[in-house]
């Protein structure tokens, strides 16, 4: 798997959920996929913060 272990990739897929990225399982591919329209809201960065 990409030279992860399977606990990585449920780590992973666990703080994404988390995250509010929508992770969806296909039981005919045995794949996770997440909706390619989804867009992770802007973080509200002040601009101290951007440029740090």
């Amino acid at each position: 798997m990409l030279g992860l272990s399977r606990r990585t990739v449920f780590r992973d897929l666990k703080d994404l959920q988390k995250a509010g990225v929508p992770c969806h399982y296909n039981k005919e591919t045995g794949s996770y996929t997440i909706n390619p329209n989804f867009i992770l809201p802007a973080p509200s960065l002040s601009t101290q913060e951007a440029l740090g």
